[in-house]
């Protein structure tokens, strides 16, 4: 049978977690079944082989097997989440069984694509798209696996503003925090001060409010970076983006020096991402965001650059909007309605046009 449980207790810390696995390890195989690990790392278990008259009693012995070593290697507290007990039988079947790959066609690849047919004809040649695992009569096929993975690697994480986290090296990332920040400055700076502030989209922040946020958050990630370089696996606190924005009076303060500060910022961390090597860039952190993680510094400085470019998006939108003409009821100067206009004077009377002369023979 196989036992899982949920990393959840060490997720995050470092050099401990790892101990702790090794030590579940050792507590596993003492007492006869074999450790596992999932591809991902979020999660640990064991498979043991029982005797038991079935599969309920086979369980309760598992079970108790895995707890007794999880708490021998510190892991107590770990909730279980997936338990597993075939027969033999069933075990043999199972692995005598042919192991066939999940194939797809070109049209089946255009479904997961959703693209154009002939499109995906010329897609399946270019550079990067992943080899056929067969070439059959009927055509080329590849295993839907592959074909999803391109696909991750290569459609927008985000698609608002099309922003690809693999397309985006890392030692790119300080260049372009400093280029965004003049980007900022010109875009607020340009703009009147009354359009800077404005809420033209209900429900929304102001261009100067999100200015500020992106200053505040360059200034908590270069913070972060550089706690994850002191301290082995650390657990990145909420920055507590809404609370911010009324608590520290967002909309009042001066865009020219709001501009200025995110400036700064951004060449702080741009200078400190600068000076990682290939280990700094692998150091890791619980991220808060978009779900509780562990994050390393690459895929940090990859998801600072994203709020940038994310956010001077959302600053252009709100500064059109701001300047878009309102109806208006006003009318153009020395416009009157028709009953207050003055009277055309009359018209003098018409006379009838004199009758032509008859001609002769005519009557």
């Amino acid at each position: 049978m196989e036992v899982a449980a949920d990393d959840a207790e060490v997720a995050g810390a470092g050099p401990e977690r790892d101990r702790k696995l090794d030590d579940l390890g050792h507590e596993v195989a003492e007492r006869g079944g074999v450790p596992l690990r999932s591809p991902d790392g979020r999660r640990y278990g064991a498979r043991f082989c029982i005797t038991a008259p079935d599969s309920a009693a086979a369980v309760d012995v598992g079970v108790d097997k895995f707890r007794r070593a999880a708490a021998g290697a510190g892991l107590a507290d770990s909730p279980v989440v997936g338990i597993e007990a075939p027969t033999l039988a069933e075990l043999h079947d199972r692995n005598s069984a042919p192991e066939v790959p999940d194939l797809v066609d070109i049209t089946q690849v255009a479904g997961l694509l959703r693209a154009d047919h002939r499109m995906v004809t010329i897609l399946v040649r270019s550079k990067g798209f992943p080899e056929p695992a067969a070439e059959l009569h009927a055509g080329p096929v590849w295993t839907r696996r592959s074909v999803i993975d391109f696909l991750r690697r290569t459609e927008p994480d985000c698609t608002q503003c099309g922003y690809v986290y693999a397309n985006v090296a890392p030692d790119r990332v300080p260049r372009a925090l400093r280029e965004q920040a003049g980007r900022y400055r010109r875009a607020l700076l340009a703009a009147p001060d009354d359009e800077v502030r404005a809420h033209p989209v209900a429900g929304t922040w102001s261009a100067l409010e999100y200015a500020c946020h992106v200053r505040d958050v360059l200034g908590w990630q270069c913070d972060r970076l550089r706690l994850a370089l002191e301290v082995d696996g650390p657990v990145f606190e909420p920055m507590g983006r809404d609370e911010r924005v009324e608590r520290d009076g967002y909309n009042g303060q001066d865009p020219a020096e709001v501009v200025a500060q995110l400036a700064a910022e951004a060449g702080r961390l741009a200078d400190d991402l600068a000076g990682l090597d290939q280990a700094g860039w692998q150091r890791a952190g619980v991220y808060p965001w978009p779900e509780r993680a562990e994050r390393t510094m690459e895929w940090m400085a990859r998801h600072t650059l994203h709020e940038m470019e994310h956010h001077l998006g959302d600053i252009e939108s709100l500064l059109a909007a701001a300047r878009r003409p309102e109806p208006t009821d006003t009318v153009p100067p020395g416009y009157r309605p028709a009953d207050q206009r003055p009277s055309m004077p009359p018209m003098p009377p018409s006379t009838p046009p004199p009758a032509p002369p008859v001609s002769p023979g005519m009557t």
